[in-house]
């Protein structure tokens, strides 16, 4: 009987006992391995810096690659650094309070427990950092090149083209205006024209997203929706034509504003089978498509259509002088002559102007001389201006080798471009 009163006072006495022995255990165990959990703590601290050291590495080389770095590992890198300075901070405070120890015992044991206990919850933080971070992709594959980040070249905004793209521009802020026909003679400039409109629109955030895609004479459907497709960050797995351009209409619908540009368009081509469709609401998607033809921009049912006229005599005369340097008195009548004939063409004017830059009296005399009997034959679409600049160019090649690799290329480029991705 008395053992059994003995063991109901003792055991709420023992369990007592345990809840103040056990913390306090713990806590007496900061100041026995005070020195260890310091040391653990440099360790951890080390590991943390080549953790980071990796990563920016890592960041550095995916941005080479062309790649976009996450943004949870961007996250992970700050947090990273920002623990690491506070680790720094404490370690250093602690080393100069253990150079500066002249305090009393009962001080200097507070001090230690203070910072052991320190050590061992940053630690703890360091150790939670290290375990995210091998979860976390560093990269992914960037999305295609903004458009705003298109290179001009050698873009100059002439009186001209100036109206064409305040014309353009107007119309791509009218509601009602979805299909814009950019229509001019072949050399005017209409590629350079709806590039500068493109990167524009996109900077001024009149679109989220703009694509341009070239057409050309012999329109290829699978690489005007790979070159759409792309634009938009969409990789289409597909063989077939109507099932890719099912999924590029899928993508169409997004809520975005678009701006597809189609790039020399010589016939009516059917948007619908390439992929861009409009559903119900028309005004998340407009179409720009640039031609030689008016006829084309009705037969695409264009709801505006905008003509790109040819330079004016002085700005001809100012762009020809830009690209062939200087013209000494001597060669200036002839430079005259040679500006005129080329018709208010910058495609023109340029290739001319850099076939003759710093050369002699005779070469300027005989391009006058062809220029003035140049007679091409009835080309669809080759103004005889661009013709005839374009000819005197390939005749100043140095020998018949060069001219023949030249029409090579012309004649096989689709041969040439897949030669090129192999080697």
């Amino acid at each position: 009987m008395a053992a059994t009163i003995l063991q109901i006072l003792v055991t709420p006495i023992t369990e007592l006992a345990k809840l103040f022995v056990v913390p306090l255990k713990h806590e007496v165990g900061f100041l026995l391995k005070h020195h260890n959990n310091i040391e653990d703590l440099k360790t951890k601290t080390k590991d943390l810096e080549l953790n980071i050291e990796a990563t920016t590495h890592a960041i550095d080389d995916a941005r080479r690659r062309g790649e976009a770095t996450t943004i949870d590992i961007e996250h992970w890198r700050t947090k990273a650094q920002l623990i690491l300075t506070d680790v720094h901070k404490f370690l250093a405070d602690f080393g100069e309070k253990e150079s500066g120890n002249s305090k009393t015992c009962c001080t200097n044991l507070c001090r230690r427990y203070g910072s052991s206990k320190r050590a061992v919850n940053l630690a703890k933080v360091i150790n939670e950092i290290k375990g995210s971070f091998r979860q976390i992709p560093v990269s992914r594959p960037a999305p295609p090149p903004g458009i705003e980040m298109m290179p001009m070249g050698d873009f100059e905004a002439f009186e001209s083209t100036r109206v064409a793209m305040e014309k353009v521009i107007e119309a791509l802020n009218f509601r009602d205006s979805h299909v814009i026909g950019v229509y001019g003679m072949g050399g005017v400039g209409k590629t350079s024209l709806i590039k500068q409109v493109a990167k524009y629109v996109k900077i001024k955030s009149m679109f989220d997203e703009v694509v341009i895609a070239t057409v050309s004479r012999n329109p290829d459907s699978r690489k005007i929706q790979r070159e759409i497709a792309e634009g938009l960050g969409l990789y289409l797995m597909e063989e077939t034509e109507h099932i890719r351009s099912l999924r590029l209409s899928e993508r169409m619908k997004h809520e975005t504003r678009k701006l597809i540009i189609l790039d020399d368009v010589w016939e009516r081509l059917e948007l619908s089978l390439i992929g861009i469709g409009y559903g119900e609401d028309k005004s998340n998607c407009k179409v720009v498509i640039t031609t030689r033809n008016l006829d084309v921009c009705s037969e695409m049912s264009c709801d505006v259509s905008i003509i790109v006229d040819p330079l004016s005599q002085k700005d001809s005369w100012d762009l020809f002088k830009k690209v062939v340097g200087n013209v000494s008195q001597e060669l200036n009548s002839f430079a005259e002559e040679i500006a005129r004939e080329c018709g208010g063409l910058p495609l023109a004017l340029g290739t001319l102007g850099r076939a003759l830059r710093n050369k002699e009296r005779k070469y300027w005399e005989d391009a006058a001389i062809e220029l003035r009997q140049s007679r091409p034959l009835n080309i669809k679409g080759m103004h005889k201006n661009v013709f005839s600049c374009l000819k005197l160019s390939f005749d100043e090649f140095q020998n018949e080798e060069s001219q023949m690799c030249f029409l090579y290329c012309a004649l096989f480029r689709k041969i040439m471009m897949l030669e090129l991705k192999i080697f």
